[in-house]
């Protein structure tokens, strides 16, 4: 598996994963519930669904906690 995206780019629900920082931007999507997710020194509480996507730049890793989540290039 992918150290840099979910599994086929699909939703995932993770318990706890830290996602290595790429070359490359990417798309993160999660599913509301009581999870979160630690990026660039900043805590997104993930309460509400994000299906539009937010976007993580390059150079980026994350932490993400509790959370049915999606995270790929496109």
């Amino acid at each position: 598996m992918p150290e840099d995206e979910t599994l086929n780019g699909d939703y995932e629900m993770i318990t706890y994963r830290y996602f290595k920082a790429s070359d490359k931007d990417r798309r993160m999507r999660w599913k509301g519930g009581s999870g979160r997710i630690a990026v660039g020194g900043e805590t997104i509480h993930t309460t509400t669904d994000n299906d539009t996507g937010t976007l993580l730049h390059a150079g980026q890793a994350l932490v993400v906690y509790k959370t049915h989540f999606k995270l790929s290039s496109s």
